[in-house]
């Protein structure tokens, strides 16, 4: 009876997680080339110095919306996870409303932060006065990254794959490609980096709105069942759960995203737009790895609770070498034809970052092969150990793109930055197996079995048949 209720679970579990990854997967998949079409658009409505600024500009405005959740993005999916998984309506609700009022105050010291320190920074760490003119856009472009980001997670964490996807990316992505498509037509004036932060942030805050005004309405339902469960999920743990998620995602950005802040300081504008380009390229290699951690975010969350991680291992590494296929075909051909891919996708002035686009797919692909990783440290308690990795190697990654980019420039920063991210992961690895006997990196032997036994199942259904 007990082996049948197991049973009875994991085929649960498998439906869930393919009915759930066939959202995700379409909601970052169209993430993936909406984001592709808005970056070529931008490159070529732009002049090459402003589309450097603006390259530069959306990733200062992700870090700042990062700082400014404080770590409460994965925290609050794993504790409404939780009370989805066992019905705890009321820690639901209470995680939801005390998160969102944390992350309000947040963004605005972030927002007013950042709005202080670059109008005095941005003149001396930037040749060009332009980067300093853009400081109130971009303390806005935060704000809306913030709670952009932050309904996503609260959608994920409620095992609402389908409007996590929607309201991730996807609805602002179309909202922003009319607007500039909208504009090109209207008006007959060259598009400015100004008009064009201007659309960005009104997608931003038109999309977020929708999505939250849907929130609200699932929220309901909640609010009405009756139980006598109180959370028990108090502020300090909240606090202590996150300020080590908030660790992890600063370094890991630093680790992945800092190199183009690098560039900037050592080469110019014409430079940060190429590789600027790459960059924003690039991140569809790990689009699939991606789709992975957005599905079983709230899964590994519940079974932690549960103490069953180890049922997800071999789910993870099939999933994990599913996702390392794609990435694979992608970087060969990143390889084999950077400078036409680039050229085709941006404009001609885009050839030449072909060298930057080959450095940085490998990057990303290292990891895509670590596969749910991260995610599962974030997960399973695991974060200040996952935080002692990422800090440290974030620090490196700093060291190493400084130091190679003064000497060989934007491609010694691309360099150094590949040589950490794959410490990294090469640590993230080694610390899950020793510290919790499981494997989630993307096991190629277990898509190989998978395509056996489908195909000798279709060899023995097509034998039936002849049979008839």
């Amino acid at each position: 009876m007990e082996q049948k209720k197991l049973v009875n679970e994991s085929r649960l579990l498998s439906q869930k997680l393919l009915s759930g990854g066939v959202w995700a997967f379409l909601g970052k998949a169209s993430n993936a080339v909406l984001a592709l079409i808005i970056n070529g658009m931008i490159a070529r409505m732009l002049n090459p110095s402003d589309a450097g600024l603006y390259f530069l500009g959306f990733n200062i405005a992700l870090f700042g919306a990062y700082f400014g959740l404080l770590g409460l993005e994965q925290t609050s999916t794993r504790f409404i996870a939780e009370g989805v998984g066992n019905k705890r309506y009321n820690q639901i609700v209470s995680v939801i409303k005390r998160t969102s009022f944390i992350v309000s105050i947040g963004t605005l010291v972030v927002g007013g932060g950042y709005y202080v320190i670059a109008t005095f920074l941005f003149g001396a760490l930037f040749p060009s006065s332009n980067m300093a003119s853009l400081t109130v856009f971009i303390s806005i472009w935060i704000a809306g990254n913030v709670f952009h980001l932050l309904l996503a997670e609260y959608f994920r964490g409620l095992h609402d794959i389908r409007l996590a996807s929607i309201f991730g990316g996807f609805f602002y992505n179309s909202t922003l490609i009319c607007s500039l498509f909208v504009f090109g037509f209207v008006t007959a004036d060259s598009m400015t980096i100004v008009h064009a932060i201007n659309l960005t942030i009104g997608s931003l805050i038109f999309s977020s709105l929708i999505g939250w005004l849907l929130l609200f309405n699932k929220l309901r339902f909640y609010q009405k069942q009756k139980e006598a469960y109180v959370s028990n999920v108090s502020n300090r743990k909240l606090y202590q759960t996150a300020w080590p998620i908030l660790g992890v995602t600063l370094s890991l950005f630093l680790l992945s995203q800092s190199d183009l802040w690098i560039v900037g300081l050592v080469a110019n504008e014409e430079t940060i737009a190429l590789y600027g380009a790459a960059l924003r390229l690039t991140a569809i290699v790990s689009m699939p790895i991606i789709v992975l951690n957005a599905v079983v975010a709230p899964f590994i969350a519940a079974k932690n609770g549960q103490g069953k991680m180890k049922d997800l291992e071999s789910i993870l590494r099939l999933m994990g070498g599913i996702a390392l296929l794609p990435a694979l075909a992608l970087v060969i051909l990143f390889s084999i034809f950077p400078g036409q891919v680039m050229s085709l996708l941006f404009g001609p002035f885009y050839g030449g970052a072909a060298l930057f686009l080959i450095l940085l797919s490998l990057k990303q692909l290292v990891i895509v092969w670590n596969g749910a990783c991260g995610i599962l440290m974030l997960m399973a308690d695991k974060q200040r150990q996952l935080m002692k990795i990422t800090v440290s190697t974030g620090i490196l990654a700093l060291c190493l793109t400084t130091g190679l980019g003064l000497l060989f420039g934007g491609i010694g920063v691309a360099i150094g930055s590949l040589i950490a991210n794959v410490i990294c992961q090469i640590c993230m690895w080694a610390v899950v197996r020793a510290s919790m006997n499981i494997r989630v990196d993307a096991s190629l032997k277990a898509v190989y079995k998978l395509v056996l036994k489908y195909n000798s199942r279709f060899v023995q259904r097509l034998g039936k048949t002849n049979e008839r």
